[in-house]
C-alpha cells in the first residue's frame, strides 16, 4: 500500500525531510520526500498499512522546530518500486 502525503505548516527549514527519512527507515518503509515551492513537504511512502498509520501519527508531530498544521493523505494502490527511503533534492522549488 502506498500513500501520497502533503504536509503543511512550518515544515521547511526545520529538518522535516531528514526527520521523515529517519522515521521511515526505522519502520522499513520505502519512498521519498521533498520540499515544494508552495512551502509544503511532499511524501510518497510504501509499506504495510499498520506501519503507515503509525508513520502518519509521527509526521503529525514532526521534528522539534516544525509546526505541522495539516497532513493531507491519499491512498494509492500502486507500488513505488523503491528499495529505500530517500530525500529528493531535484524537486526543490517546484
Amino acid at each position: 500500500m502506498a500513500l501520497y502525503i502533503l504536509v503543511s505548516g512550518e515544515v521547511q527549514g526545520v529538518g522535516f525531510r531528514h526527520f521523515t527519512r529517519k522515521e521511515a527507515l526505522q519502520r522499513k518503509l520505502v519512498g521519498k520526500v521533498r520540499n515544494l515551492k508552495n512551502g509544503k513537504v511532499e511524501i510518497w511512502v510504501d509499506g504495510p498499512k499498520p506501519t503507515l498509520d503509525e508513520f502518519c501519527l509521527v509526521l503529525k508531530k514532526g521534528p522539534q522546530h516544525a509546526k505541522v498544521q495539516d497532513l493531507e493523505v491519499q491512498t494509492r494502490n500502486e507500488n513505488l518500486n523503491m528499495t529505500t527511503f530517500q530525500i529528493s533534492f531535484d524537486g526543490e522549488n517546484q
